[in-house]
């Protein structure tokens, strides 16, 4: 399994890289109000493209459905399936020959206390409330909770979670996977989606 955690490149002149939209998804991109998530999604769908490339997919998906997994791709390498994640300046996509789902969130403070309340588990809200490190545990729970919901009704008996926290030059981010035990993932941080080599083998 490999992620990919990459950075936006906020600074640059974002429209100029409109037109390799699809026109589904131009249409998507001109409805976002925040600029930021326009830019999540402008350059989560072209580092996308730059992936189906590389495998030589047999034809490419116009946009990922809303609130569905995606669909699997099927390539010259075989079948994979993917899953996307967005938080402020960051985005991830993991991609491995079996389903799988992926989180990231931008660590910042809040009340934890209060928050821990979101959780229906109580276990899992007694280890937030207990914890030493409040702000890891949460986003750790957190974002299991997010990866359990994308994954939807897999059977999971075969399935784990690999969590680590993404130092970085703004604040650090908790990325979370979930995917089959055997299928550790590989993380490479990509600073500019456009050029970074892809680098697909494990």
């Amino acid at each position: 399994m490999l992620v990919w955690f990459c950075e936006l490149a906020l600074e640059n002149d974002s429209e100029s890289l409109v037109n390799r939209l699809s026109p589904q998804q131009l249409t998507r991109y001109r409805r976002f109000c925040r600029p930021v998530r326009a830019s999540q999604y402008l350059y989560s769908r072209l580092f996308y493209k730059r992936v189906l490339s590389a495998l030589k997919a047999n034809g490419q998906p116009n946009d990922f459905p809303i609130g569905q997994p995606h669909p699997p791709i099927e390539t010259e390498y075989g079948r994979f399936y993917t899953s996307l994640t967005h938080s402020d300046r960051y985005f991830a996509l993991s991609f491995s020959h079996f389903p799988n789902a992926i989180d990231a969130e931008v660590m910042v403070q809040r009340d934890f206390l209060q928050l821990a309340d979101w959780f229906t588990d109580k276990q899992t809200i007694r280890t937030i409330k207990e914890s030493s490190d409040r702000t890891r545990d949460f986003y750790r729970f957190w974002c299991r909770h997010e990866c359990q919901i994308k994954l939807g009704d897999n059977n999971l008996n075969d399935y784990g979670f690999t969590e680590e926290v993404i130092e970085t030059d703004y604040l650090p981010v908790m990325l979370c996977c979930l995917h089959r035990c055997e299928d550790k993932p590989t993380i490479r941080y990509i600073r500019d989606v456009l050029r970074d080599p892809l680098e697909l083998r494990l």
